[in-house]
């Protein structure tokens, strides 16, 4: 026997500061991969949904406003290309551009449509 053994605690471990360690990794045997947690991918998803409806919208609005009334619906498809945007939506930014490609270009053909 050794004169230098360690005591052993309560908890069948040498030392109380060492962790615990009864995990079972098995990474090695399989060759799937690792397992994904499907909740988390749903989640993502519907967070994507719930920002590309109103992507869309804020791209119709937009082009819209390039026809009728620019100065309500640009505004509002700048607004929801933003909330779309927060949504996880790359359409929102589309609706934003257009929004304010739209204001732009009404305030400058504004005067011209007055006059003539």
């Amino acid at each position: 026997m050794s004169k230098h053994r360690r005591k052993r605690s309560k908890l069948n471990r040498p030392n109380r500061y060492e962790p615990v360690r009864d995990e079972e990794f098995a990474a090695e045997i399989t060759s799937a991969g690792p397992v994904r947690n499907p909740s988390m991918n749903n989640e993502r998803e519907e967070k994507a949904d719930r920002g590309e409806g109103l992507g869309i919208t804020s791209i119709v609005l937009s082009v819209l406003a390039f026809f009728w009334l620019p100065f309500v619906l640009a505004p509002a498809g700048i607004v929801l290309g933003v909330i779309a945007t927060r949504g996880g939506s790359s359409r929102g930014w589309w609706g934003v551009a257009l929004g304010v490609i739209a204001l732009i270009i009404s305030s400058l053909v504004l005067p011209f449509r007055i006059i003539f």
